[in-house]
């Protein structure tokens, strides 16, 4: 809904998958898939889903649950 201001609580990671957020963050803005705000009318939190057998890779996911009930059909 315009002029409507979505919060949701941020997501708590463990140290070391912290790190790597915030490594794959900064590829990402380096590639200019993402770019850096100060604020934004509504966000969603990320969900990191591990990939491989060795625990250190994962996909980075957006979930959008908390955000969905905010938006209208078309």
């Amino acid at each position: 809904k315009p002029g409507t201001r979505i919060y949701n609580k941020p997501t708590l990671l463990p140290l070391d998958r912290r790190a790597w957020v915030q490594e794959e963050m900064e590829k990402l803005e380096k590639a200019g898939v993402m770019k850096r705000v100060a604020t934004c009318e509504c966000a969603c939190n990320i969900v990191l889903v591990e990939q491989g057998q060795s625990g250190q890779d994962y996909r980075m996911c957006s979930n959008f649950v908390d955000l969905n009930p905010h938006t209208e059909d078309l």
